[in-house]
C-alpha cells in the first residue's frame, strides 16, 4: 500500500465508452512520435490540424503511442505533457475520430514495470489516472492500451517463457477498471504483440476487452532501408514472395480462428513497410495485410500517418492515390 501512495505522488500530474468494444472501429493510423519516440514537443494547432487530414482519408480511429516516462518525469510546476494529450483527445473529438492511447515505456522502463516493484506500482497508477483523464475527454470511441510490444522480462526474446503474463496483464485491467468500468482495454502476447503470441493468451474474464497484434513479416522485406538498424538499413530490394503472402494468409487464419474460439475481438495494432522496399511489391504487402485482416473481422491501424523512420504513409497531409486503393479507403 505504501508503494502505491508514493507512486500516485510521483503521477500526481495525472488527472467511456460502454458499447461492444469494437463497434465502430474499422481503419485506423499510428501517430508515431506525437507523444513519445523522442525530445517532448508540445502538440500545436498546425499538428493537431493533422487530425482532420486523416479524417477525410477515410480512417475512423488514431493509435497514440504514449511514452510514459513523459508523464512521470514531468515537472510538477508544468502543466505539460499532459496538457498536450487533452488537447489531441478533445481535437479527436471535434473530428469524429476514435482514438487509442497505447502506453509505450521504453525497452529498460518495461523490464522494470514487468519484474514488479516500484515501477510496476508507479505504471498501475498511470493507468488508472490516464484511464480517467480519457473519460474526461469524452470521446464516442475511446480505448487504452496498458502495454506496447510486451516481452518476457527475463528472456527478452521469444522462447518459450515461464512469465505469468495472464497475472500481469489482469493487474493492469484492475487498474484501468479502478478508474473507468467501461473503457475498453487492449491486450497483446508476450512476444512483442506479434500474431503467434496471442495464440498463447487465455482471454481475460473481463469482456470489454480488445485483443490485439502486430504484422511486420518478413522482416527482410517490410524493414529493408529502416535507418534504426545496423543490419536492415544495408538491405535493398528484397522481394515479397509467394510463400511470404502465403505465410501470411496462415498467421491471419491463425488469428481469426483464435478469436472466433473464444469469441474475443481483434485489432491489428500496426503493420508496415518501410518506403525503401520495391513500390509495387511494397502496395500488394499492404494490400494483402489490409485484405485478410478485413476478412478476419479485424479492425487494423496502418503505421504511420507520419515517420522519420520511412514509414510514413502520407505526404502534405495526403495519402497517395494508389496507397489510399490499397488501404481500401
Amino acid at each position: 500500500m505504501r508503494r502505491l501512495l508514493v507512486a500516485a505522488a510521483v503521477l500526481g500530474l495525472l488527472g467511456g465508452a460502454g458499447a461492444a468494444p469494437l463497434k465502430d472501429w474499422r481503419r485506423g493510423v499510428n501517430l508515431e512520435g506525437w507523444l513519445g519516440g523522442g525530445p517532448f514537443r508540445p502538440l500545436d494547432a498546425a499538428q493537431l490540424s493533422q487530425l482532420g487530414q486523416i479524417r477525410a482519408a477515410g480512417f475512423d480511429f488514431v493509435r497514440v503511442p504514449l511514452d510514459p516516462a513523459l508523464l512521470i518525469e514531468a515537472s510538477a510546476s508544468s502543466d505539460e505533457p499532459g496538457r498536450s494529450l487533452d488537447r489531441l483527445l478533445g481535437a479527436a473529438r471535434a473530428r469524429g475520430l476514435g482514438v487509442l492511447v497505447a502506453v509505450a515505456p521504453d525497452p529498460g522502463l518495461k523490464r522494470k514495470v514487468l519484474l514488479g516493484g516500484m515501477a510496476r506500482d508507479t505504471h498501475l497508477v498511470l493507468l488508472e489516472r490516464l484511464a480517467a483523464r480519457m473519460v474526461a475527454a469524452r470521446l464516442p470511441r475511446a480505448m487504452i492500451e496498458p502495454l506496447d510490444e510486451p516481452v518476457d522480462p527475463g528472456r527478452r526474446d521469444c522462447g518459450p517463457s515461464t512469465f505469468d503474463w495472464n497475472a500481469a496483464l489482469s493487474a493492469f485491467v484492475r487498474a484501468v477498471r479502478r478508474a473507468a468500468p467501461a473503457l475498453p482495454v487492449l491486450v497483446s502476447g508476450i512476444c512483442y504483440a506479434d500474431a503467434d503470441s496471442i495464440l498463447d493468451l487465455r482471454p481475460l474474464a473481463d469482456r470489454n476487452v480488445v485483443y490485439g497484434f502486430q504484422y511486420l513479416n518478413p522482416l527482410d522485406f517490410t524493414q529493408q532501408g529502416n535507418p534504426s538498424n545496423d543490419d536492415w538499413k544495408r538491405l535493398k530490394g528484397v522481394p515479397y514472395t509467394v510463400n511470404d503472402a502465403r505465410a501470411m494468409r496462415r498467421s491471419f487464419e491463425a488469428v481469426g480462428h483464435w478469436s472466433r474460439r473464444y469469441g474475443v475481438p481483434v485489432l491489428l495494432t500496426s503493420f508496415a513497410v518501410h518506403t525503401s522496399a520495391p513500390s509495387a511489391e511494397r502496395l500488394r504487402w499492404l494490400r494483402d495485410v489490409r485484405t485478410l485482416a478485413e476478412g478476419q473481422h479485424f479492425a487494423w491501424a496502418a503505421w504511420s500517418w507520419q515517420s522519420p523512420f520511412g514509414f510514413g504513409i502520407s505526404g502534405g497531409g495526403k495519402v497517395p492515390a494508389r496507397l489510399k486503393q490499397v488501404l481500401g479507403l
